[in-house]
């Protein structure tokens, strides 16, 4: 699974003249070898070779596949101990803040081209066991919708909520992703607050009559699953029905317009007519995802 990867990678480098591949985004070094966390991958025809920091050593030793692994003692002179025999021809690297990292990157600058459509255009198309990963972490959302219809009542607070559903991820064996523009692992969202696309978890009691938004993000196996559901705790207003109903017209409007042939901006503006259609266009504030 990892050689075809790899291999996958290098014919994309090949194509814009590089035969040296340097990644260092968490995503890549685990697509390539297993093993997330700090860590520059170099790649080429000879194998890959992964180097990492002290503290990730062990770990690095452990999790990673069919690759060498070592250990730089000062990882902010990583390129100063990586030896002249993996550095011969173009390099690719992944990231743009390779560039200026280093001195010595500067000094391979006439080698070095930044291009990170070189991973994209491999990890588009997703291998058996990436699926599976990703069936996984599905999975897991719908199991977490059954949790949310059971403790979902009068008087019970969003975090009470948010910490049920944490508990039955990571019991079993997945994880919330970290993503730096929130500090919340998921969106639990009520009443006023469901009116927000991304807002933070707070201590508010949830009431009869009113909407909860659950926005639950899971990782399991490193792949990521995403969806977004609106319970009614209660019978709610028309105008609340009207609302809803206009959104999940929308919804099915923006499936039924999905084919591999698809852009994601024709499928937007299916689901943004039915909208504007229904007069709450203004409101809608963000992409279809």
């Amino acid at each position: 699974m990892y050689s075809k990867r790899r291999r996958s990678v290098l014919l994309e480098a090949e194509k814009i003249g590089c035969t040296v591949v340097a990644a260092s985004s968490p995503e890549n070094v685990f697509y390539t070898t297993g093993f997330w966390g700090t860590g520059l991958t170099l790649l080429t025809s000879e194998g890959l070779t992964l180097f990492t920091n002290s503290l990730e050593g062990e770990r690095a030793i452990m999790e990673s596949k069919d690759c060498d692994v070592r250990i730089i003692s000062k990882w902010d002179k990583v390129w100063e101990n990586i030896s002249e025999d993996f550095l011969n021809g173009n390099i690719c690297v992944d990231e743009i803040q390779m560039l200026s990292s280093e001195s010595r990157m500067r000094k391979l600058s006439r080698r070095v081209i930044y291009n990170s459509e070189v991973f994209y255009k491999v990890r588009r198309v997703k291998d058996r066991d990436e699926i599976t990963s990703l069936r996984k972490a599905s999975n897991m959302i719908d199991n977490l919708y059954r949790v949310v219809e059971e403790q979902t009542r009068n008087g019970v607070t969003e975090r009470t909520i948010a910490s049920k559903l944490l508990a039955e991820m990571v019991e079993n064996g997945c994880d919330p992703p970290l993503v730096h523009s929130t500090t919340s692992p998921l969106i639990v969202a009520s009443g006023p607050n469901s009116a927000h696309p991304h807002i933070e978890l707070t201590n508010r009691r949830i009431r009869k009559g009113e909407f909860i938004v659950i926005d639950l993000t899971v990782r399991c196996n490193g792949y990521v699953a995403d969806a977004t559901r609106t319970f009614a705790v209660g019978e709610v207003s028309l105008e609340m029905k009207k609302v809803y109903e206009a959104v999940n017209e929308a919804q099915e409007a923006g499936v039924e317009s999905v084919n591999e042939q698809a852009i994601g901006g024709e499928i937007d503006l299916k689901t943004r007519n039915v909208i504007n259609e229904n007069q709450f266009g203004q409101y809608f504030t963000h992409s279809t995802g």
